[in-house]
């Protein structure tokens, strides 16, 4: 807790955020470098210079900063006695919980013996380990399901993708729900997310990381104390305090002694290929007869759940003497393993080469190559990679998309494939984990690695690019879905480029997945990526074609940077881009430059200069007759720098001609901002009526598209519409919903606060006085987000007096296209064409910049 003021005096918020910063060894601007605020305003809060109450955000950023809980820095601070501590100290995302769903067979002792383990003092962290395929990951997670009363906080992690630290940090904070928007780096959010939640975290196929996730899980012990890590791996962390149980296979009927049905049927093995023969063959049952039969088969198999898995299904082709005939050839000729395997890995190792050399020829070709495809593929993809970029070694048969589906069909039923459904587009396979590496392997030996990672490549590019293209579109939703699948390749994709030093493939992706990291939260691996092909390159490369990806890259870094709060690095790479495409004569480049350098300007509050820029850019952009998606963001951008210097005929008509472009061209993100700087405008002119209509059509194209800041931003707008129709009390609630949106989400907000909102809820609160004030951030803090959206509809319909319900929305957001689709622009000279109607399901995704 902090330290008492001294003398008796309020312990005032900049008194103890001076304390702490001080207690920290920070300065004023290393405190202001890890959040969004300039040294001047840590400043400002410190000498308690504005008595107004600060955002929640910007309290919880404070505290972030400072290493402190929210509640703590702002307790004891009359000014912030009316607020909701329990609801705005919400930032921390909560995990899931899971459910164990396939029957373990027995591993009764196991299970209570790990229990027992975790159950002992100072036990933080366990490591299931044992060979490929043995059950490591549903024995962990029946350990998480009986320690749920214990733990009812759990999340299951794979990691089976990562291979360094930055994608271990990813993908265990995306899981979480931690958003990586914010100053401080995404490691640090993760720890201080975890740091006071009594948290189980199951972190599943370590292996594939490791020694990166030995030092992570190291760093978040240490920092995390009511943490616990249950990890399942092939080997040990290695790491102190580490408890490590071992997996046997599952136990078969004594050797030696006469196999009765009561025997077999006692054996977890056993037991185990039932189920799966009666689940490929209906009716198959375990009898006096074949018990024997069963028993020698899970025998051969070593009783290793893998294994079972690929032999029962043969059931349905094979009698068991069959079956039991083919076990006994393929180990005998696969007992040679490498000798630093274990001897049920090479058991293992055998019982897969012998799936794998039941297959014809063509069909083995095709269950090698399939191995360069990272967590599953769909059959378009095969299609891609096999047949349309794969040149077919001399040796090897011709392929058409026929033989890649039929080959397809035939690893299903092998049960070398596993098809996923998925509630959109086309289903996708998968191999197991081992699979995939016995795959792999046999790829390698091959020779054709270097021709399939090729063409693997080459298909995730074109996807990105088809994506990077759409994702300001009417098929936003449809292509964030799409990456979302194809990360798992997309990241193999970037570090094959990478590490085979191909700059400018590196470099290409980097750029064209920039719109998908920001939308997904996923800014640091961007950056990684996006640093790493910009380090292969020299700062003047050769060649038109690396120039401009180079180009390209500098302006995406730059992208990435600045809502990860790095201001600084945003600038350089901007700058950079700038010089570089300028000595190289790349028009386009220059123009995102220029309007990137426009929002480094913005952001420092440097309004003319931000203004010129932009406008410079602008000018560019309409000479090269296209890119409209910047365009609009130019435009929008324009329109909130004459906002801000109070310009506000200037801002709508800039909002208007942005409006008219993104409607031409489909851009959704800029359809909904252009309505929101519409509204702003509008209101500040006292045109109340028609700054409401704007704001509906902005919440409602908001709330279709992810776009959760957006949808926060509109609520707000609309709280302040409704403080200047005299509704304090609902102004109040909305700027609690808007604000808790913020934190329950851990969105970005944009940089530079809102003075004008401030002010809308200062007048608020004096309308409605001290009670109803307090009663009413408590109860909009409370509003779930659809709860919120309709008090906001509503009060935007109220005041527009057309007598239209929420309901009637989407025909006025109907109407809002049909009113613009042929309008021509006034000042800007832009000819819309005919505007496509917007889907009203249709998401999109919302962009301050280009």
């Amino acid at each position: 807790m902090a330290a008492p003021a001294a003398h008796g005096n309020p312990d005032t918020l900049g008194q103890r955020v001076r304390r702490l910063r001080l207690a920290n060894g920070l300065t004023q601007g290393q405190l202001a470098s890890r959040m969004r605020m300039t040294q001047a305003r840590v400043s400002q809060i410190e000498a308690g210079a504005d008595s107004r109450q600060l955002p929640l955000r910007t309290l919880c950023d404070l505290a972030d900063g400072l290493g402190v809980d929210f509640k703590e820095l702002v307790a004891g601070d009359p000014t912030y006695e009316h607020v909701d501590l329990d609801n705005a100290s919400a930032l921390t995302p909560s995990v899931t919980t899971l459910h164990a769903t396939a029957p373990l067979f027995d591993r009764t002792v196991e299970l209570v013996t790990i229990l027992a383990l975790l159950r002992e003092e100072e036990a933080r962290l366990l490591t299931i380990v044992g060979p490929a395929g043995v059950g490591k990951t549903q024995l962990a997670l029946h350990t998480a399901a009986a320690l749920r009363e214990v733990h009812p906080d759990q999340v299951i992690i794979s990691l089976a993708s990562c291979r360094d630290v930055a994608s271990l940090v990813t993908t265990i904070a995306r899981t979480i729900g931690l958003r990586d928007r914010d100053a401080r780096p995404l490691r640090e959010r993760l720890i201080t997310a975890l740091h006071d939640r009594h948290v189980l975290l199951l972190l599943d196929n370590v292996e594939q990381a490791l020694p990166a996730a030995a030092m992570l899980a190291a760093e978040l012990i240490a920092a995390c104390p009511r943490l616990t890590l249950l990890v399942t791996s092939r080997a040990p962390l290695s790491i102190q305090t580490e408890r490590i149980f071992t997996v046997h296979p599952l136990r078969l009927p004594d050797a030696g002694k006469t196999v009765t049905l009561a025997i077999a049927a006692n054996a977890p093995a056993v037991q185990m290929f039932v189920h799966r023969a009666s689940a490929a063959v209906p009716g198959f049952t375990m009898t006096e007869a074949n018990a024997a039969k069963v028993t020698a088969i899970c025998r051969r198999l070593d009783g290793v759940p893998l294994a079972i898995e690929l032999a029962a299904p043969r059931t349905r082709v094979m009698t068991l003497d069959q079956l039991l005939r083919q076990l006994d050839h393929r180990f005998k000729l696969l007992t040679s393993g490498p000798r630093d395997l274990p001897g049920r890995q090479q058991s293992l190792r055998a019982n897969i080469a012998w799936s794998i050399e039941l297959l014809a020829p063509e069909q083995q070709v095709l269950f090698r190559r399939l191995a360069v495809f990272a967590h599953g593929f769909t059959l378009e993809a095969a299609i891609a990679v096999m047949v349309h970029a794969v040149p077919s070694p001399s040796s090897a048969m011709s392929w058409s998309a026929t033989d890649v589906a039929n080959g397809i069909a035939h690893l299903l039923e092998q049960n070398l494939l596993v098809r996923q459904e998925q509630p959109h587009g086309s289903p996708r396979f998968v191999m197991l984990e081992s699979i995939h590496e016995y795959a792999g392997e046999q790829l390698a030996a091959t020779g054709e690695v270097q021709l399939l990672r090729e063409s693997h490549f080459r298909w995730i590019a074109g996807l990105a690019e088809q994506a990077d293209a759409a994702l300001c579109g009417f098929e936003q939703d449809l292509w964030l879905r799409r990456l979302d699948d194809e990360w798992g390749n997309a990241r193999a994709a970037l570090s094959w480029a990478s590490d085979s030093e191909n700059a400018l493939g590196t470099l290409q992706l980097s750029a064209a997945l920039t719109d998908y990291w920001y939308l997904r939260g996923m800014l640091s691996e961007g950056a990684y990526f996006l640093e790493r092909g910009l380090a292969l390159t020299p700062e003047l490369p050769s060649g038109d074609e690396l120039a401009r990806a180079r180009v390209r890259a500098l302006t995406a870094a730059s992208q990435i940077a600045q809502p990860r709060g790095d201001l600084a690095g945003a600038g350089t790479f901007a700058e950079q881009g700038l010089i570089l495409a300028r000595e190289t004569r790349d028009r386009e480049g220059e123009a995102r430059a220029l309007a990137l350098l426009g929002n480094h300007a913005l952001v420092q509050d440097d309004l003319e200069h931000a203004a010129a820029l932009h406008h410079a850019a602008l000018l560019r952009f309409r000479e090269l007759g296209g890119n409209h998606r910047w365009i609009v963001a130019g435009l929008n951008n324009l329109s909130q720098i004459a906002y801000q210097q109070g310009n506000h005929e200037e801002a709508l008509a800039l909002a208007s001609d942005a409006l008219a472009c993104a409607t031409s061209s489909g851009d959704i993100w800029g359809f909904a901002l252009a309505h929101q700087r519409l509204g702003d405008a509008a209101l500040a002119l006292e045109q109340v009526t028609r700054a409401a209509d704007h704001f509906v059509r902005s919440l409602v194209q908001n709330t279709s598209q992810p776009s959760d800041w957006g949808v926060a931003n509109a609520i707000a707008a609309c709280a302040s519409l409704a403080t200047v129709a005299g509704m304090p009390e609902r102004s109040i609630r909305l700027f609690a919903a808007s604000s808790s949106l913020y934190q329950s989400r851990s969105v970005s907000i944009p940089p530079k606060l809102r003075p004008d909102w401030t002010s809308m809820l200062t007048r608020a609160r004096v309308a409605a006085g001290s009670e109803r004030s307090r009663h009413a951030w408590a109860t909009g803090s409370q509003f779930k987000p659809e709860e919120a959206i309709a008090e906001a509809l509503a009060i935007a319909v109220q005041v527009t007096r057309t007598g239209a319900a929420p309901t009637d929305l989407p025909r006025l957001a109907r109407q809002d296209q049909r009113l613009h689709a042929n309008r021509r622009v006034r000042k800007r000279g832009i000819q819309p064409t005919r505007f496509r109607r917007l889907p009203e399901r249709d998401r999109g995704g919302h962009r301050d910049s280009g």
